[in-house]
């Protein structure tokens, strides 16, 4: 994958025998630093524009700087996203209507399709820089998009939810995350559709739709499959055997099973956030944005002490091999596929801990509640019992280590 540039790199090329270009790396919106035999260096962008690739003049460097050319080819591609030529031509009278004017037709006329919304969000996203990376933004949200492209042909305002659910139950049943991922893009587009009073209400949003997907997700019974806790031991072994998987996959795999937590707050957890034997995850990445303190037994400590020999310098505990970023979120099926967990999920793990918990020992409801961050009581009960029972859910996720490895040496 080619390297984002930067002004070190950009001043330590040398000219050769001839032109030689420099892409700013994926995410770059076709920037491109062109360096010629003579020396001399300027800025172009290749974009594509109704239906043809076209390439626009940014300046010489270093008049035009590597962040101001940056800026520019954000500028250009949101104008080649709303029909405008970003090298400023007139177009001849007899050319076609451009799509952007077709599209703003269709808007006012009460007929736009799902797919007119879909590029009309992004292209508001564009312009309002709500996207840090906007290209690679954009292209992940197309690509996912391509699994209901049917649906997007569709005018908007004819789509109810029996549609909805028939295109994404299949990618829900095989894929529930990108499935998830593209019901979330879809219902911003029910949201423009509704602001544009091209529909009165948002169907991608509807309860029954949402009902129906996890239904299909978690099975007929409406749950994550959980494997019997009696099984997990070897499923961790399974994972530690797996030839063709980075090991620290299986190291994350192991902690989210001895932790009882959840996969994302797995993979994002950071060394700065583990404290001797406790690791405290910060509100901002727990589902109920509240503070979590997880006490690690003497196996999950193993496991982190594994972790930072693998990657020595690294802020992530678990960074991806490939990118040093978080893992991604297919990691989980890679590891249910390769470890032969499926049909179970990675979630599900946390019910076997609980299934476990309730009946292998006599830790009381509220302990085994604490354990997986879930809420107990009401407000005015948690507003006097402010305590997380740390000491007790100590011993508690202890046991559940010596019962996973109880008949297996560590390595």
């Amino acid at each position: 994958m080619a390297k984002r540039l930067t002004p070190k790199r950009i001043n330590a090329i040398r000219p050769d025998d001839r032109t030689r270009t420099y892409g700013d790396g994926r995410g770059g919106n076709g920037l491109t630093l062109a360096v010629q035999p003579n020396g001399v260096r300027y800025w172009y962008q290749r974009l594509r524009f109704e239906g043809r690739d076209i390439n626009v003049g940014l300046g010489g460097f270093p008049a035009v700087s590597l962040a101001a050319a940056r800026r520019a080819a954000v500028e250009n591609r949101a104008k080649a996203l709303a029909g405008i030529n970003p090298q400023g031509q007139q177009r001849p009278k007899q050319r076609p209507i451009r799509r952007a004017d077709a599209r703003r037709q269709r808007i006012a006329d009460g007929t736009a399709t799902l797919a007119d919304c879909i590029d009309a969000v992004i292209l508001e996203h564009v312009e309002d820089g709500d996207w840090k990376n906007a290209a690679k933004t954009e292209q992940q949200w197309r690509a996912s998009l391509r699994h209901v492209e049917p649906l997007t042909r569709r005018e908007v305002a004819g789509i109810d939810a029996t549609e909805i659910t028939a295109e994404l139950r299949a990618l829900a049943a095989k894929h529930p995350t990108t499935a998830a991922a593209v019901l979330s893009r879809l219902g911003e587009a029910g949201d423009y559709a509704v602001d544009e009073s091209l529909r009165p209400d948002n169907p991608f949003r509807s309860r029954a739709v949402r009902r129906r997907l996890k239904a299909v997700r978690r099975g007929k019974g409406g749950h994550h499959a959980a494997m019997p806790y009696a099984e997990v031991a070897d499923a961790i072994q399974r994972a530690r055997a797996v030839e063709h998987m980075a090991p620290v996959k299986a190291l994350a795999f192991e902690l989210i099973v001895l932790t009882a937590c959840r996969t994302r707050e797995v993979y994002g957890a950071r060394w700065s956030e583990i404290g001797g034997d406790v690791w405290t995850i910060p509100a901002s990445r727990m589902k109920a944005k509240a503070e979590h303190r997880v006490p690690l037994s003497p196996q999950a400590l193993d496991v982190l002490r594994r972790a930072r020999e693998l990657h020595p310098d690294s802020e992530l505990v678990f960074p991806s091999p490939r990118t040093r970023t978080e893992l991604a979120n297919g990691t989980s099926d890679e590891i249910a596929v390769k470890a032969a967990i499926k049909p179970y999920t990675m979630h599900g793990f946390r019910t076997s801990f609980r299934t476990w918990a309730m009946e292998r020992t006599d830790a009381d409801h509220a302990i085994m509640e604490l354990s997986l961050a879930h809420k107990v009581g009401g407000s005015v009960e948690r507003a006097y019992a402010r305590s997380d029972m740390l000491a007790k859910r100590r011993e508690l996720m202890e046991s559940w280590g010596a019962y996973l490895f109880r008949d297996v040496a560590r390595r």
